[in-house]
Protein backbone atom coordinates (compact mmCIF):
# COMPACT_ATOMS: atom_id res chain seq x y z
CA UNK A 1 0.00 0.00 0.00
CA UNK A 2 1.24 3.38 -0.97
CA UNK A 3 0.59 6.60 0.90
CA UNK A 4 1.03 9.49 -0.62
CA UNK A 5 2.83 12.13 1.95
CA UNK A 6 1.05 15.49 2.76
CA UNK A 7 4.28 17.40 1.86
CA UNK A 8 4.34 16.30 -1.77
CA UNK A 9 0.57 15.58 -3.53
CA UNK A 10 0.59 13.44 -6.27
CA UNK A 11 0.83 14.13 -9.77
CA UNK A 12 -2.14 15.12 -11.90
CA UNK A 13 -2.09 11.90 -13.93
CA UNK A 14 -1.68 9.49 -10.96
CA UNK A 15 -4.63 7.52 -9.97
CA UNK A 16 -5.50 6.88 -6.97
CA UNK A 17 -7.85 3.71 -4.94
CA UNK A 18 -10.36 4.96 -2.73
CA UNK A 19 -10.58 2.00 -0.70
CA UNK A 20 -6.82 1.54 0.05
CA UNK A 21 -5.29 4.67 -1.52
CA UNK A 22 -2.66 2.60 -3.40
CA UNK A 23 -1.27 5.71 -6.21
CA UNK A 24 0.22 5.15 -9.45
CA UNK A 25 0.39 6.93 -12.91
CA UNK A 26 -2.26 5.15 -15.05
CA UNK A 27 0.30 3.12 -17.07
CA UNK A 28 1.59 1.82 -14.18
CA UNK A 29 0.75 -1.39 -11.83
CA UNK A 30 -3.16 -1.49 -12.46
CA UNK A 31 -4.44 -4.37 -13.04
CA UNK A 32 -6.80 -3.90 -16.33
CA UNK A 33 -9.86 -6.01 -17.46
CA UNK A 34 -10.65 -4.76 -20.86
CA UNK A 35 -14.26 -5.04 -21.77
CA UNK A 36 -15.96 -4.30 -25.13
CA UNK A 37 -16.30 -0.66 -24.58
CA UNK A 38 -14.80 0.12 -21.73
CA UNK A 39 -11.54 -1.05 -19.91
CA UNK A 40 -11.89 -0.98 -16.12
CA UNK A 41 -8.38 -0.16 -13.79
CA UNK A 42 -8.26 -2.30 -10.59
CA UNK A 43 -6.22 -1.66 -7.87
CA UNK A 44 -3.19 -4.28 -7.35
CA UNK A 45 -3.51 -4.09 -3.51
CA UNK A 46 -6.86 -4.98 -2.82
CA UNK A 47 -8.86 -5.44 -6.53
CA UNK A 48 -11.02 -2.45 -6.33
CA UNK A 49 -12.56 -0.68 -9.58
CA UNK A 50 -10.63 2.43 -9.36
CA UNK A 51 -12.18 3.98 -12.60
CA UNK A 52 -13.75 2.79 -16.07
CA UNK A 53 -12.61 4.95 -19.24
CA UNK A 54 -14.01 3.88 -22.81
CA UNK A 55 -12.25 1.50 -24.78
CA UNK A 56 -10.32 2.99 -27.75
CA UNK A 57 -10.59 -0.30 -29.36
CA UNK A 58 -14.83 0.00 -29.16
CA UNK A 59 -14.10 3.41 -30.87
CA UNK A 60 -12.07 1.87 -33.57
CA UNK A 61 -14.60 -0.84 -34.35
CA UNK A 62 -17.78 2.11 -34.48
CA UNK A 63 -15.67 3.92 -36.98
CA UNK A 64 -15.10 0.96 -39.06
CA UNK A 65 -18.51 0.03 -38.69
CA UNK A 66 -19.54 4.11 -39.73
CA UNK A 67 -17.11 3.80 -42.49
CA UNK A 68 -18.08 0.85 -44.15
CA UNK A 69 -21.71 1.70 -43.84
CA UNK A 70 -21.11 5.12 -45.43
CA UNK A 71 -22.07 4.54 -49.09
CA UNK A 72 -25.09 2.65 -47.95
CA UNK A 73 -26.58 5.85 -46.32
CA UNK A 74 -25.72 7.56 -49.08
CA UNK A 75 -27.34 5.67 -51.52
CA UNK A 76 -30.74 5.51 -49.26
CA UNK A 77 -30.64 9.06 -48.67
CA UNK A 78 -30.29 9.51 -52.55
CA UNK A 79 -33.46 6.75 -53.20
CA UNK A 80 -35.46 8.57 -50.77
CA UNK A 81 -35.17 11.75 -52.20
CA UNK A 82 -35.53 10.19 -55.71
CA UNK A 83 -39.15 8.64 -54.08
CA UNK A 84 -40.09 12.17 -52.98
CA UNK A 85 -39.28 13.49 -56.27
CA UNK A 86 -41.56 10.88 -58.06
CA UNK A 87 -44.50 11.17 -55.33
CA UNK A 88 -43.98 15.04 -55.46
CA UNK A 89 -44.23 15.12 -51.75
Amino acid sequence: MTSPSTDDPPPKSALICPACDHTSPPDGDWQLQRRIRMTVYRCPCCGTNVVERPSTVARGFADQIATMTAPIRVLWSVYLRGINRLLGW
